[in-house]
């Protein structure tokens, strides 16, 4: 098959599982995010997208709403966690037939990778149907041996800091190339009207200090130094409310409760789970807090910024990278929980720091992210090494 004569892209994307019509399930997660807001302006500069994706559930009607075609492909879904070996590869290239037969129909010579579990199904395909394949790394190259051998097969390596290129296997490193994510704020927020918002939406007194924290549950987001910080503020200050957004496997939550929430600090500790509306949320909050260690990026880090919420984060990995440069962001130093509770106590003083720099650290935040300037710079990949045309 010459795949290089089909010039469509593809996007594998994992959609979420469930019904049709349900919008609050229907958005995706951050990489596959920043994954769209790429396909949706490389589709309007000209390149003919097609979102791939694993089930026909709601994520379809998000696709449809970004303008961008689809395609519903089954495959084997990958457990990150599991062995990656040759009986999972068999298993992944029986379904090659019906993978080849669908990108011959839409037309498709070029998979886009966007995360780990895609990398892994998408490179065993390719070693037996040859597509050309971009691998975007947005996690930390952490890839079993056999995956290694597809991100060397890969025509083209990006990723999104230096800190993650710095973490690419030697024999690769020097053909990956960083590019900036792209990110951007859809609709209208105001800090002031977001924060009465949020206070009434949770319960919470109109004089607290509301400390948010986004994450998924993996582990490296260190959900339980968050916790035990939380706790032991409120013990210090009543006026102090955390808000947990993205952990909703529930036995991880009845663990960090039982561990770290007693009865006297339970009132000032919500867990709101999956929301759709946690843009809202971060605009309306006082603090965004990640205890992370070693986050490729921290999309929500950039989100806050260009929303000119606060910050009180971990400094390691691509936060370190992100915002090393800007001052009033309160980067704890060889974190632990102590180390937040106190930065925790301190945050009318960071709020009073933060008022004279939000403009200018949403402006900085909003071009380096700017989604125009990372679709130039991937476009002129695509011409430069694979020789695209528009």
């Amino acid at each position: 098959m010459n795949y290089s004569s089909m010039k469509k892209i593809g996007f594998p994307i994992s959609g979420r599982k469930g019904e049709r019509g349900n919008w609050e399930e229907a958005r995706p997660g951050g990489a596959d995010l920043s994954a769209l807001d790429l396909a949706v302006k490389m589709s309007q500069m000209g390149f003919q997208i097609v979102v791939i994706l694993d089930n026909d559930g709601p994520t379809v009607d998000y696709i449809i709403r970004l303008g961008l075609d689809y395609v519903v492909i089954e495959l084997p879904s990958i457990d990150k966690r599991a062995a990656f070996d040759d009986s999972v590869v068999e298993g992944i290239i029986n379904h090659s037939a019906d993978v080849e037969r669908h990108l011959t129909s839409e037309s498709i010579g070029t998979i886009h990778t966007n995360d780990a579990g895609m990398h892994r199904i998408w490179g065993a395909l390719k070693q037996k149907l040859g597509f050309i394949h971009v691998w975007h790394e947005r996690g930390l190259f952490q890839h079993p041996a056999k995956a290694e051998e597809f991100l060397l097969a890969a025509e083209m390596v990006l990723t999104i800091t230096m800190f993650v290129r710095d973490r690419a296997p030697e024999s690769i490193r020097e053909k990956v190339i960083v590019v900036d994510d792209p990110i951007t704020i859809d609709g209208v927020y105001d800090r002031k009207q977001d924060s009465y918002w949020l206070k009434n939406e949770f319960d919470i007194p109109l004089d607290a200090k509301v400390f948010t924290m986004i994450a998924n549950g993996n582990k490296r987001k260190r959900w339980d130094m968050f916790f035990e910080a939380a706790a032991k503020s409120i013990k210090s200050d009543k006026r102090h409310y955390f808000i947990c957004l993205g952990l909703t496997v529930r036995s991880e939550i009845n663990d960090l409760k039982r561990r770290y929430i007693s009865s006297d600090v339970s009132d000032n500790f919500i867990i709101a789970g999956y929301r759709y509306d946690a843009l809202r949320i971060v605009s309306g909050t006082d603090v965004l807090v990640s205890t992370a260690k070693n986050e490729p990026l921290g999309r929500t880090i950039v989100e806050a910024g260009m929303l000119g919420t606060p910050m009180i984060i971990s400094s390691e990995g691509g936060h370190k990278e992100l915002l090393q440069q800007l001052s009033p962001f309160c980067l704890v130093e060889n974190v632990n929980a102590n180390k937040f509770k106190d930065e925790f106590d301190k945050v009318d003083e960071l709020s009073e720091r933060y008022v004279g720099v939000r403009d200018d650290v949403a402006n900085s935040m909003s071009w380096r992210f700017a989604p125009e300037r990372h679709v130039k710079s991937v476009a002129n990949l695509y011409m430069s090494v694979l020789d695209f045309t528009l």
